[in-house]
Parts: structure tokens; C-alpha cells; sequence
């Protein structure tokens, strides 16, 4: 992007010269997850997949298709250039629980998340739509913020808290929330002939962008 293709007075959101951190992009988080190729709702049908992908909007990394297919190993969902691992490699998954362990000894009423992951969404009604078919997958409040703004409290089955908020109204562009760059986003799974044809429709039916 260019600065001068942007009008005057959001030429400042572009991060040039000194006006930005050396560090350029929160890559990727490792989520410990044990139980992430199995189904984990009442009926049977859904994972912790479903719930990244298909409920909070993620989008499924190409290089998942092999473990998916095998029902083990890192799956890797995408939100725009940032990337999230969901891992179910015992070693790490036990240091999870040595940390959930930790927390417990420190916060025994357990009302305190390990940590909270903000979200930021051009409109939440599809998120909100996702919510209420996600079953036991997760739980999750509307509420307002301390601005009045209104935020989606998501927490997953191993207690991990998502916040997700929707753009204010004009303020794409500004240096309080930039626009985003179509250019920097990772490949998904979307609902294509090409995909179809490289990862089986099956995959791309269930995991697809806009194939919901």
C-alpha cells in the first residue's frame, strides 16, 4: 500500500521510517491442544476445528489437509498474515497441563483465563449465527465494553478466552484500527474447482471459506 492512495488524514496509519516497531508481525500462536482431531460435542459431530473454521470465522491452512486426513499433528488455521497452531503433541499438551496446574494454585476459583485473545471482525452476525449451532464447543457471552461498544466473550472447551469486536463504523483507515491489506494475508481452504480438485471435496465442503 501506498500512503499517497489513502486519504490525508490516514497517511500516518502506514508504518514507514521510525514510526514502527522492529518487530512487523505476531506470526503465529501455539494453542495446546489434546483432544483436536476428536469430535468433542454431545452428538459427535463437531471438533475443535469446527469451532476455529466454521464458527469463529478462521481459515484452514492447505498444509493441514495431511494431518486432518490422518487424525494427528498440527493443524494450522489463518487469520489474515497471523497464523494459530492447534497442537496435539503430548509433550506440549502436557506442559499445558502443568500450566492450567499452576493457575489453579494461584486462582483456585478458576475465574481468570490463562490469557485473552482479541478478534476483530467487519460484522460479528455471522460469528453470533456460529455461536449458537457451536453446541458444547465453547460458551460465550454479548456483552458491552467499558466504551460501550458491544464484544462476543468466546471461551473454548479448554478455557481459552477470545474476544471478538466489530469495526467501528468509518474507522477503517485510521491509525486506531488500520485498514488491513488483502495483501497480507496465508492461503485458506476456500469453496474452488482448484481446491476441490487438490484436497478432495469432502475437505473443502466441511472446511471452505464461504462454503458454510
Amino acid at each position: 500500500i501506498d500512503g499517497s492512495q489513502l486519504p490525508e488524514n490516514t497517511q500516518h496509519a502506514i508504518p514507514t521510517g521510525e514510526a514502527y516497531s522492529t518487530l512487523t508481525l505476531l506470526e503465529h500462536i501455539h494453542l495446546l491442544t489434546p483432544n483436536v482431531h476428536h469430535n468433542s460435542t454431545s452428538d459427535g459431530s463437531k471438533n475443535i476445528v469446527d469451532l476455529f473454521v466454521n464458527t469463529m470465522g478462521f481459515g484452514l491452512d492447505p498444509k493441514s489437509i495431511k494431518n486432518i486426513n490422518k487424525e494427528s499433528g498440527v493443524v494450522f488455521v489463518n487469520c489474515g498474515a497471523s497464523q494459530v497452531h492447534l497442537n496435539d503433541d503430548m509433550n506440549y499438551c502436557q506442559q499445558m497441563e502443568k500450566l492450567q496446574n499452576g493457575m489453579q494454585e494461584t486462582n483456585p476459583d478458576n475465574t481468570l483465563p490463562v490469557y485473552e485473545v482479541g478478534l476483530r471482525y467487519n460484522d460479528l452476525s455471522l460469528l453470533k449465527e456460529g455461536l449458537s449451532k457451536a453446541g458444547n464447543l465453547c460458551s460465550y457471552k454479548i456483552i458491552d465494553d467499558r466504551g460501550g461498544r458491544e464484544m462476543i466473550r468466546v471461551t473454548d472447551i479448554y478455557g481459552r478466552t477470545f474476544v471478538a469486536r466489530e469495526s467501528k463504523p468509518g474507522a477503517i483507515g485510521n491509525s486506531d484500527e488500520p485498514t488491513i491489506s488483502s495483501i497480507c494475508q496465508q492461503k485458506v481452504i476456500c469453496c474452488s474447482k482448484e481446491d476441490i480438485s487438490l484436497y478432495g471435496a469432502e475437505i473443502v465442503e466441511h472446511y471452505g471459506t464461504a462454503c458454510q
